[in-house]
């Protein structure tokens, strides 16, 4: 009896999973998919179209994608199918911990305004630039720089760009000098 029970258990769970396999393979966004990917981070590989964003999960990590765009301005994105098709071939790629991510979508709707982190160097211009830009919008910034304080450049590595300034807006990456992208967030 007790073996019979493990069959059709084994069975049924086979039977899930094949479920989950279909409907994250048929539609990755499904209400099915979305669901279960909520409630076990365990069936997010299987959902995931991509496997880098699958193998980061396993590490509670989160994949985001940078690339430049016609202007020549770095963007970030959170799915390979959002970069155009024509820059995928020179996309880039960094992780960040998946906590961090949500906590940042969190902060952003509860937080007035986001707190605006930018990390610098002393010799920058596009950093004096962009400090003297802020500070005429009026727009308050807390500046780390990478060179003076070792905690602040480890913070900097970990953000996985190349580079001064790079700017955290309640949590979202802005590489490079784009004053109007931080004004918009932080306006946001």
């Amino acid at each position: 009896m007790q073996n019979n029970a493990r069959k059709i258990f084994f069975l049924a769970l086979l039977w899930i999973v094949a479920a989950v396999l279909t409907a994250g393979a048929m539609f990755p966004e499904s209400l099915l998919a979305q669901r279960l990917r909520s409630i076990s981070p365990l069936l997010a590989p299987i959902l995931d179209d991509d496997p880098r964003q699958a193998e980061a999960r396993n590490r509670g990590m989160r994949v985001l994608y940078q690339f430049l765009d016609e202007r020549g301005n770095a963007q970030i994105v959170e799915k390979l199918e959002d970069v155009p098709p024509e820059k995928r071939a020179n996309v880039g790629f960094f992780e960040v911990p998946l906590q961090s991510v949500e906590e940042s979508a969190q902060a952003s709707r509860d937080a007035e305004p986001p707190k605006i982190i930018v990390y610098t160097t002393s010799w920058c211009g596009y950093c004096e630039r962009l400090r003297n830009d802020l500070r005429r919008a009026q727009i308050p910034f807390e500046e780390r720089d990478i060179e003076q304080n070792d905690t602040f450049a480890e913070e900097y590595r970990k953000l996985g760009v190349r580079g001064v300034p790079a700017t955290l807006v309640g949590g979202k990456l802005v590489p490079g000098y784009q004053p109007q992208r931080i004004k918009q967030l932080y306006t946001k």
